[in-house]
């Protein structure tokens, strides 16, 4: 597999945008989660940069601009997202995108640990992101049920 460092201001703008989608909605604002979201997506960076290091013998250091300006044009295109109120994106193909460049992560970090650590935290984001979706979708809560006779 061949494998790079995604740029960190990508990792910054989706930080971004899961910040203002989050912030407004009550269902996904937990104290804690939101506090963290950027520095989350900054620990995936990192992780992106230790495991392509490692991958090819390397010793390139993260980058160490913050890109504040950048977050928060995006943390605001995350809040027109999440109330709707975005041109070009709503919130269910911001869902999709955001998996899709969570894929995209996953793939470059070949580390089996960083990467179980960094889909960790992305799994977390998507059950929050589809809360609403999972708990009306009337599935299973502690219990499997499958009939057994059909």
């Amino acid at each position: 597999m061949s494998c790079f460092i995604i740029d960190k201001i990508e990792y910054v703008k989706a930080a971004g945008l899961l910040y203002g989608v989050t912030e407004q909605d009550e269902d996904m604002l937990h104290s804690r989660f939101l506090a963290n979201i950027r520095e989350n997506f900054m620990d995936a960076y990192k992780k992106n940069v230790q495991s392509v290091n490692e991958r090819y013998n390397e010793n390139t250091k993260p980058e160490e601009e913050e890109y504040d300006e950048m977050f928060e044009v995006y943390r605001v295109l995350g809040h027109e997202i999440g109330t709707n109120t975005n041109a070009t994106m709503n919130m269910e193909q911001f869902r999709w995108s955001l998996y899709h460049f969570f894929g995209s992560v996953l793939y470059q970090i070949e580390n089996q640990q960083l990467h179980m650590e960094v889909s960790a935290y992305f799994y977390q984001v998507m059950t929050n992101l589809f809360y609403k979706k999972i708990h009306q979708s009337g599935t299973w809560w502690g219990e499997v049920s499958v009939d057994a006779n059909a």
